[in-house]
C-alpha cells in the first residue's frame, strides 16, 4: 500500500499521465490542507515540489502510470507516516472518488 510522500528536494515537480487509473489524486500541503483531483485514463497531473501526493486507485483495478521527475528528488515519507493525509478517499459510485 502506497501512503503517499513529499518530495525530498521541495524545487523538484513531477508530472503523472495516466495511462489506466480509476480513482483520484490526493494532494496535501505541508500544513495538512488536502484535496484531491479524479484520475482516469487520459488525466495529466502537475505536481509541485512541496506538495505531498497519493495515487489512489480503486481496489482490484489496475494502476498505470507514466512519470517525469527529477531522478534525485527523493522521497521524504515521515510527515505521512507519522499523521497520515488530512483526507481520506471513499468511492460512492462506479463513477467518482471524493475526499
Amino acid at each position: 500500500m502506497m501512503h503517499g510522500h513529499f518530495n525530498a528536494k521541495c524545487d523538484h515537480a513531477e508530472f503523472y499521465i495516466a495511462v489506466c487509473v480509476n480513482g483520484a489524486l490526493l494532494l496535501m500541503f505541508e500544513d495538512s490542507a488536502t484535496w484531491s483531483q479524479v484520475m482516469k485514463a487520459g488525466s495529466i497531473r502537475y505536481i509541485p515540489g512541496c506538495i505531498a501526493y497519493c495515487i489512489v486507485n480503486k481496489c482490484g483495478e489496475d494502476r498505470v502510470l507514466l512519470a517525469r521527475c527529477p531522478s534525485d528528488s527523493g522521497h521524504y515519507c515521515t510527515p505521512i507516516s507519522d499523521v497520515g493525509f488530512g483526507r481520506r478517499i471513499m468511492m460512492r459510485d462506479e463513477a467518482s472518488c471524493q475526499a
